[in-house]
C-alpha cells in the first residue's frame, strides 16, 4: 500500500475522533440547560445567609464526649 492510503486513513480517523469529542463536549442548547446554568450562577452570587436573618442551615451541637456521658449515668458515689 502506498503512504497516501495511510495518510488518508489517519485523517479520516482523526476527523471521526474530533467529531465524537465535539458532540460529547458541546454545550446543550435546550431551555432547561439554560435555566440550570442561570440557577448555578445565582447560587454562586447569593450570600451565605439571608439579609437580616439567620443561616438557613441549623448547626448541630458538637457530640458529647464519652466521659461526660459516663459521669451522668453513674450517679453520685456513696462511700
Amino acid at each position: 500500500m502506498s503512504p497516501v492510503v495511510f495518510l488518508v486513513a489517519f485523517l479520516v480517523l482523526s476527523l471521526i475522533g474530533a467529531f465524537v469529542l465535539w458532540v460529547r463536549e458541546r454545550a446543550p442548547r435546550s431551555m432547561e440547560a439554560h435555566m440550570k446554568a442561570f440557577e448555578k450562577e445565582l447560587d454562586a452570587l447569593s450570600p451565605q445567609t439571608p439579609i437580616g436573618g439567620q443561616a438557613s442551615r441549623k448547626r448541630r451541637p458538637p457530640p458529647r464526649s464519652p466521659r461526660s456521658r459516663d459521669a451522668r449515668t453513674k450517679g453520685p458515689r456513696t462511700g
